[in-house]
């Protein structure tokens, strides 16, 4: 199920953001995407290029992409910065639970974080500065322990910034300026003994 869960979420950022429509994206195989990094290398072995499809192939270029669609793959980065992404975040991005960098800086993305990042146990970095996204900064993100970097800046944030911060022990760096935060800079944040870099505003 994992498998077919982290193809799925992919297919639906594709079609959340356009992406099937760029270049960099036309292969069946979300591993061999601009931008995406997989840790299972055996998975670019078994893509379906679109450009070896023959009129004497296509029974089995039908089958070969129904397996390639359940075919496991582990996605391990996505770095989207500046790709001019339009539309909010998928609830559906959890499913890459193998996920370890995840970079959407500077692009026009809004709504809200999902939720479903709390699925993101091995994530280490998350970029999502300059961008339009509301709401508070979610109690979940603090969850996610093995976090050395969270740039959540220049966006539309709101309310104030949790003291569950000091559940990120490891985090070294922290940016949360020109957000429209409330409240005064927790305590708790004096517990994280590795941040080296903390730009308020």
């Amino acid at each position: 199920p994992g498998a077919f869960e982290a193809t799925y979420a992919m297919y639906v950022l594709a079609y959340e953001w356009h992406l099937l429509e760029r270049d960099g994206f036309e292969s069946r195989s979300p591993c061999n995407w601009r931008g995406v990094i997989c840790n299972n290398p055996n998975s670019s072995e078994r893509r379906l290029q679109t450009d070896d499809v023959t009129e004497e192939t296509e029974e089995a270029t039908e089958e070969t992409t129904e397996e390639n669609l359940n075919f496991a793959i582990q996605v391990e980065s996505i770095n989207f910065g500046n790709f001019f992404l339009r539309g909010s975040i998928p609830e559906e991005i959890g499913l890459l639970r193998s996920i370890t960098t995840l970079n959407l800086e500077q692009n026009f993305l809004y709504g809200s974080i999902p939720l479903s990042i709390s699925n993101f146990q091995q994530l280490q970095k998350l970029d999502l500065d300059h961008n339009y996204l509301t709401g508070p900064i979610r109690n979940t993100i603090f969850d996610l322990r093995e976090l050395t970097w969270l740039d959540l800046d220049n966006n539309r944030f709101v309310g104030p910034l949790l003291y569950q911060i000091h559940n990120l022990q490891g985090l070294e760096m922290l940016s949360v300026y020109n957000n429209t935060l409330s409240g005064t800079v927790p305590e708790s944040l004096g517990q994280l003994t590795k941040l080296s870099k903390f730009p308020w505003k």
